[in-house]
């Protein structure tokens, strides 16, 4: 049986990361039910836009849809089939940083705020979060990045992103502090943004 990295790492060129969308396609297919295919599928997609590769529709890439767009609709039925499955998250969540996601499906925005009502602690709340930050729905975005931050989710992150919010709402002198709370407990991921 072959993993989704090892799928991937065959998938060096284009013939091998095409061959890699098809095994994720069937597999997806076979099995609609399991995370795995569909996070496959959503990587080898994302590795196919890094890369500007030309568009091929397939079993689950609509013609017209970007590799991104393929793949945040990969990611999204991953979490319909296991809410708890963090690896999809935290990909949603890296997908989510930059603003103007306002038009994300709505079937996607169900399976996420299902995945953070089933489990508060996951990075769920932090793409619901930066979701509601991206529709201009402050207090929603600031309420979900509390609950990250409950969860034990990063401080910067929180602090950064709840500055962004913040911000946006006018509220420049609590943007400001949030930011440098932030910036001065930034793990990682944190510095990154």
């Amino acid at each position: 049986q072959q993993t989704a990295a090892g799928l991937l790492r065959l998938g060096m060129n284009r013939a091998g990361l095409d061959a890699a969308v098809a095994a994720f396609d069937e597999a997806a297919f076979r099995a609609p039910d399991l995370p795995y295919p569909w996070y496959g599928l959503a990587l080898a997609k994302l590795e196919l836009g890094r890369r500007r590769a030309t568009i091929r529709q397939s079993m689950h890439q609509d013609v017209g849809s970007s590799w991104r767009d393929g793949a945040i609709d990969a990611l999204g039925r991953s979490l319909a089939a296991d809410s708890s499955f963090e690896p999809a998250t935290r990909t949603l969540a890296e997908l989510l940083v930059p603003r103007g996601e306002a038009t994300l499906p709505a079937s996607l925005t169900l399976v996420i705020r299902r995945a953070a009502a089933t489990n508060p602690e996951s990075a769920a709340n932090l793409v619901l979060g930066r979701m509601y930050r991206d529709r201009d729905e402050g207090d929603s975005a600031l309420a979900a990045f509390g609950r990250y931050a409950a969860g034990h989710g990063d401080a910067g992150i929180v602090g950064i992103e709840s500055a962004r919010v913040l911000e946006s709402m006018g509220r420049k002198e609590a943007a400001l502090t949030s930011y440098f709370g932030g910036a001065a407990n930034a793990g990682v991921g944190g510095r990154e943004l």
